[in-house]
């Protein structure tokens, strides 16, 4: 009992323990790193707490509830960031323990220079995530384990429903799973966790209690689910924020599948609940180009959304605590004078204006090629 109490122990204060522990207080939000009212008081902030970096806006599908089927395309046009231009300018103000989130827009997994992007912030010692819809996980299980990366998170939209809206088999994106967890297997690696995400949508909510056994199955440690953000008029109908109480009873027998698998379950809140957005004071969000936003509802260029500056133009320290975010800050926490994107945001409540973000129709889209 005593050896393993011992093993335990230092298992936990390793640095890939302690980064474990970081990111999951962080995802809990037990430990704030500071209190609101006094960073307000002062222009100056310690560095964001996570940083999202977008190694590309391409992506090998073309899912009906992504907003890059909606987007316009003459605003937003796809490329890489180069590992060099992020090497020149982000990676120097990269921190220990600081949450790097290597995926914004895009299949991160396609930019040939992820896997540097990667190796480089778990040689600063950065907790790494990123989001992948999965189709070509597999093929690069082992890089994603060798390198360090702390965990994986996997976008499943339902069983047989994630054939409607991704077009692809969930059989699939259990390959990259699996592979994934053979590859920790073999490196004797604990890391990295696998979460899932879920938009929630009329069509899935039956298929969700069975997902939570089948994720339990492939050992994965968390599922959030999400509501759907309509951007087209054909969506609208899918929302559950409309039919809560059938989809509550849902949730609830869910519940008790993920405590039952050992899944921490995030929910998504109830209609009408309100919230104070904190993303300006613990968050950046860097495109492919260099665009720096404040929040990850403003990480396309469209018709009001929040523009920082660039990384290079502007060192991120900078940017960070520019006049342009200290007044973003004082306005969201006083609720007054606030940019127009952030009166309707599903960040900041939970109703269907808020989650009703609509492109013309004449935006068009970017289709993905089939997946390879």
């Amino acid at each position: 009992m005593k050896n393993k109490l011992t093993l335990a122990l230092r298992s936990l204060f390793s640095r890939n323990g302690r980064n474990l522990l970081r990111m999951a207080l962080l995802n809990r939000s037990v430990v704030p790193l500071f209190r609101l009212q006094s960073s307000l008081s002062r222009s100056f902030l310690p560095g964001p707490t996570m940083i999202c970096i977008e190694p590309t806006n391409r992506c090998n599908l073309n899912c009906q509830m992504c907003v890059r089927r909606y987007w316009d395309p003459a605003a937003n046009p796809l490329g890489d960031m180069s590992f060099e231009f992020f090497a020149r300018h982000i990676l120097g103000h990269l921190k220990p323990y600081q949450i790097v989130n290597l995926q914004c827009v895009g299949e991160s997994l396609i930019s040939k220079d992820f896997l540097p992007m990667l190796r480089a912030c778990k040689e600063v010692g950065c907790v790494t995530t990123f989001t992948t819809n999965g189709v070509v996980l597999k093929r690069y299980a082992d890089a994603v384990v060798d390198l360090g990366a702390d965990e994986v998170c996997i976008s499943i939209d339902g069983i047989e429903t994630l054939k409607k809206l991704r077009k692809v088999d969930i059989g699939r994106i259990f390959e990259g799973i699996d592979a994934v967890n053979a590859a920790k297997r073999r490196q004797g690696k604990k890391s990295p966790l696998l979460a899932v995400n879920c938009v929630v949508t009329r069509d899935n909510l039956p298929e969700l209690p069975e997902l939570v056994d089948l994720l339990g199955e492939k050992a994965v440690s968390r599922l959030t689910l999400i509501h759907l953000i309509a951007y087209d008029t054909e969506l609208i109908g899918q929302s559950v924020i409309p039919i809560h109480t059938e989809a509550e009873k849902v949730f609830a027998t869910v519940r008790e599948r993920a405590k039952k698998q050992g899944i921490e379950l995030l929910e998504p809140p109830p209609p009408g609940a309100r919230f104070k957005c904190r993303q300006p004071l613990r968050s950046l969000f860097i495109n492919w180009n260099g665009d720096v936003r404040p929040c990850c509802m403003s990480t396309l260029n469209e018709e009001g959304a929040l523009l920082v500056g660039n990384v290079s133009e502007t060192p991120i320290p900078a940017l960070w605590n520019s006049n342009y975010m200290h007044q973003l800050r004082r306005a969201l926490e006083r609720e007054r004078e606030l940019p127009a994107i952030c009166g309707d945001c599903p960040i900041r409540r939970c109703d269907m204006k808020a989650h009703l973000h609509l492109f013309s129709p004449a935006s068009g889209g970017a289709d993905g090629p089939a997946p390879q």
